[in-house]
């Protein structure tokens, strides 16, 4: 049986008169609000005619769902005993995952079914994934004014990499886009430290440091065998 953490209770929320609204669906909605702002903006400069925004929409209400109903599958003798729990509860960090690997089959079906641009899909996903992520951390820096600091750089940061495409004066490439990864996940690793409750995994890393420095190294490879293989064409 999972616990109210286990199950991602609502830790933040606001009161309102007699009305207490959940803080942490105010953040997703926040999320999804701005990183679809951000993205409509970006495919201003971009030579597209596809409909980003409803597959963007369609994600975004797919994860909510499935994050919010994950009790079913991970508790579903308390959650069938206790619907109304769902109002309540999610599915933590666990429901999260969940959610996100579906988006993000449901995200690639979609590019695959209508013949989109990897290119391009992949430049609009990150546009919105950072700008949801700059609101959601500038959000959190009102419900965790403890750790502030670390929220106020994860934004930073976010929105940083954010603008390096909105103002990028030449076309935006496959090594370009894995290059910004590259150093949010770089960046994201150096952020952690800012945050005091960080736990400690290996030496004086957490986890999400370390896991956040493995994947900037092996974009960093990748990056590498990009170039490789590029001087290698140019030189036949």
């Amino acid at each position: 049986m999972m616990d109210n953490r286990e199950r991602g209770s609502a830790l933040y929320t606001i009161q309102l008169g007699s009305f207490v609204l959940n803080g942490q669906i105010l953040l997703l909605l926040a999320f999804g609000l701005s990183g679809w702002a951000a993205m409509r903006g970006y495919l201003r400069k971009v030579p597209t005619e596809d409909d980003f925004g409803t597959i963007a929409f369609h994600a975004f209400v797919i994860w909510f769902l499935i994050w919010k109903g994950s009790p079913l599958l991970l508790d579903p003798v308390m959650t069938i005993k206790q619907p109304i729990s769902l109002l309540y509860f999610d599915g933590g960090v666990t429901g999260r995952w969940m959610a996100s690997m579906m988006t993000g089959l449901y995200v690639a079906y979609r590019v695959w079914r209508g013949s989109l641009s990897w290119k391009i899909s992949a430049e609009v996903a990150t546009v919105f994934l950072l700008g949801g992520a700059t609101a959601f951390h500038v959000g959190l820096i009102l419900f965790e004014p403890d750790i502030w600091l670390f929220h106020a750089g994860y934004a930073t940061l976010a929105s940083a990499i954010l603008l390096s495409f909105v103002f990028a004066k030449q076309p935006i490439t496959v090594k370009i886009t894995v290059q910004r990864w590259q150093w949010f996940f770089i960046g994201l690793a150096f952020i952690w430290f800012l945050n005091p409750e960080r736990v400690f995994a290996i030496l004086s890393f957490s986890t999400q440091q370390a896991v956040s420095f493995a994947i900037g190294m092996v974009l960093s490879i990748f990056l590498v065998a990009i170039s490789t293989a590029a001087k290698n064409e140019a030189k036949e």
